[in-house]
């Protein structure tokens, strides 16, 4: 739009409040000038002299550039703080620093850009594929499709986003905590884990690990979960034409099959002796409900070499060797 009416260009008008305890003395160098509606007009020193504008609330300073955004302000009714859930403001109460995301509020215009930007990507992409040819192209369309999805389905589902800041004499905590609406399809993922015991590190084996984690899951829920996200990978028409399709789908299966009967998993990753035969020796662990089952899921895995088949670069080639009852510990083979 042209004209006065036009919208100024720039970032959106705010408020800052600025907690103190002697609001006269943290303006004085401002140098404020009375104005109407308890309003105070100030100099900002910057590379000229900018103009501000401030107001002092209750045990704050409310500081603000656009005096139309101070006014809206002082007008408010209700509180903030009044309208958050209890989880909310436990996330401000019990931490230094906190930021609220309430997300329903932006979520609409956030797809919009994550469609916007999945259309770009994917005409680039297309574009690269015609020269570049092959399963290869076809398959990272399908993927980013599918990140492109997944990221649209947490906007959708999620109320609030809240990430938080604790300082303490051990140092800095960062977290990250997000609400998601009940009935949604993460909703119902998160609900489905209330009863998951803790993960721990035991049967890990000691020594000077370079990093170690673990989780738990509800192994019905975690394994539907993820087959609904690679089968919309596994069915995008940018797929059709891909020769290894059938392998692909067979070797997906059977992850997700072997999925099922896990409900943890625990690793630990240890700098080898001899850097000659890897840079890296490790332990994984999983909590499987049938064992000797899952072990001859894997197995069957590796012998049908479904792997490989999973490879869309032909300058990949991927060979498995497996060697049965290879180790034993306390009487149990490993292979």
């Amino acid at each position: 739009k042209e004209g006065e009416n036009a919208p100024k260009a720039g970032p959106p008008p705010a408020v800052m409040l600025v907690p103190t305890t002697d609001a006269k003395a943290m303006l004085e160098s401002y140098k404020p000038k009375a104005l109407d509606g308890g309003i105070s007009e100030i100099t900002v020193p910057n590379e000229g002299e900018d103009t501000g504008y401030v107001a002092v609330v209750g045990k704050y300073v409310a500081f603000a550039e656009d005096k139309a955004a101070l006014t809206a302000y002082m007008a408010r009714k209700g509180s903030l703080d009044k309208t958050m859930s209890p989880e909310a403001l436990k996330a401000f109460q019990t931490n230094d620093a906190a930021l609220y995301a309430n997300v329903p509020v932006f979520a609409d215009k956030a797809i919009k850009t994550l469609d916007d930007a999945k259309q770009s990507i994917g005409m680039m992409m297309a574009l690269a594929g015609g020269i570049q040819g092959g399963d290869q192209a076809a398959m990272q369309q399908a993927v980013i499709g599918g990140y492109f999805n997944a990221m649209k389905q947490v906007l959708t589902d999620a109320q609030a986003a809240i990430v938080t800041l604790r300082l303490g004499d051990a140092g800095g905590t960062l977290g990250f905590t997000g609400h998601f609406k009940s009935e949604s399809t993460l909703g119902k993922l998160l609900v489905s884990h209330k009863g998951v015991k803790s993960p721990t590190l035991d049967g890990l084996p000691a020594g000077d690990f370079l990093i170690a984690g673990a989780g738990s899951w509800d192994a019905a829920s975690f394994s539907d979960f993820v087959k609904k996200a690679v089968d919309e990978v596994l069915t995008s028409p940018d797929l059709e034409k891909v020769e290894s399709l059938p392998q692909l789908k067979k070797a997906a299966e059977m992850q997700i099959q072997s999925l099922a009967l896990v409900s943890g998993a625990k690793f630990a990753f240890y700098e080898p002796a001899d850097t000659s035969k890897g840079w890296l020796r490790g332990v994984m662990i999983y909590d499987a409900a049938d064992p000797a089952k899952y072990q001859a899921m894997i197995t069957k895995a590796f012998k049908e070499n479904l792997a490989a088949g999973m490879m869309t670069d032909p300058d990949i080639k991927m060979e498995t060797t497996i060697k049965e009852d290879a180790l034993t510990v306390k009487g149990v083979h490993l292979n």
